[in-house]
C-alpha cells in the first residue's frame, strides 16, 4: 500500500509546490500595482463616479500555473479508483474506463458510480459516497474541480480574471458623520465618531469583471473621500466557479483532494 499510495500522491505533492509557485507569481503581480481607479463627477447628478483606469491582464504563467494544479489533482483520483478496481478483481485490469466518480448532480450520481467503480468493496463505496462527489453535495468543489479540467482540456485556458471582490465603505461613512458634526440640529452635531468606524468591506451582488472604462459605483455627493476598493485574481467559469479567490481556491482543492486520497489509500492492500 505504501509505495502505490505514494506514487498516487507524488501528483497531489506536485500540485502542492505548484500553489507555492501560483502564490509567489500572485504576490509579484500584485506588487507591479495592476489597478487603479480613477474618479469623475457627474455634472448632472452632481454624484462622484469612480471607474477603472487600469486593469493589467493576468500574466498567462499564472493561468498555466492555474490549470497544472487543477491537472495534478484530478488525475489522482482516477488513479485511486483505478487501483481499489484493480485490487477488486484480484490485479486483472478492467475492461472499462475508470474513473473516479463525480456527478453533475445527486439524482444522476448512483448511475455514474455504477458504471465507472464496479466490483468494489462495500466499504469502499461507503467511502467514496460520504464524499458526496457532485454538483450541490459536500463534494461541490470535486465537481467544480472536474468542470474546471474539462475547460482547460477543450479550451487550453483556465478562466483566470481580475474582478472586483470588496468595496470599504468606511470611508464614506466616516465623511458622513463628519458631514453631520457640521450640521446644527443633526443627532451628532458637535460629536465626532468617525475616529470610531472600523473598515466596512462589502461585497458586491455581481461578479464583475475589470476593464479599463468600467464604472464602479457612483457615490453621493456630500461624501468626497476617496473608496478603497479591493480587487483579486479569482477563477471565473460562468455557473462553475465565479467569485473565489484564485488562491484560497486552489489551495482548498489541493487540501481536499489530499485529504480524501490519504483516507482512500487506507483501503488499498
Amino acid at each position: 500500500m505504501g509505495a502505490t499510495l505514494e506514487r498516487i500522491r507524488a501528483k497531489v505533492t506536485r500540485a502542492k509546490q505548484h500553489v507555492q509557485d501560483f502564490q509567489l507569481g500572485l504576490q509579484a503581480f500584485y506588487a507591479t500595482n495592476p489597478y487603479e481607479v480613477g474618479i469623475k463627477e457627474d455634472p448632472k447628478s452632481g454624484k462622484r463616479i469612480y471607474y477603472v483606469t487600469k486593469a493589467d491582464s493576468v500574466p498567462d504563467e499564472l493561468t498555466t500555473i492555474a490549470a497544472d494544479i487543477l491537472q495534478n489533482l484530478r488525475t489522482p483520483l482516477d488513479q485511486m479508483a483505478y487501483q481499489l478496481v484493480l485490487d477488486a478483481r484480484g490485479g486483472t485490469p478492467p475492461d472499462w474506463k475508470v474513473y473516479y466518480p463525480i456527478s453533475g448532480s445527486a439524482t444522476d450520481y448512483p448511475a455514474t458510480r455504477g458504471g465507472q467503480i464496479k466490483g468494489v468493496r462495500q466499504e469502499i463505496i461507503d467511502a467514496i459516497d460520504a464524499t458526496e462527489p457532485y454538483k450541490g453535495g459536500k463534494g461541490h468543489a470535486l465537481w467544480q474541480l472536474n468542470e474546471l479540467n474539462k475547460i482547460d482540456k477543450h479550451q487550453l485556458m483556465v478562466g483566470a480574471c481580475t474582478v472586483l471582490d470588496a468595496v470599504d465603505l468606511s470611508p464614506q461613512i466616516k465623511g458622513i458623520f463628519k458631514w453631520m458634526n457640521a450640521q446644527p440640529g443633526a443627532a451628532c452635531y458637535g460629536v465626532d465618531f468617525s475616529p470610531l468606524i472600523q473598515p466596512f468591506y462589502v461585497r458586491p451582488a455581481r461578479v464583475i469583471r475589470l476593464n479599463v472604462g468600467d464604472e464602479l459605483d457612483p457615490a453621493e455627493d456630500k461624501v468626497k473621500s476617496k473608496r478603497p476598493y479591493i480587487f483579486s485574481v479569482s477563477l471565473y467559469a460562468p455557473g462553475i466557479i465565479e467569485r473565489e479567490p484564485a488562491l484560497k481556491a486552489l489551495q482548498d482543492f489541493t487540501n481536499l483532494i489530499d485529504e480524501i486520497i490519504l483516507k482512500l489509500g487506507r483501503l488499498l492492500p
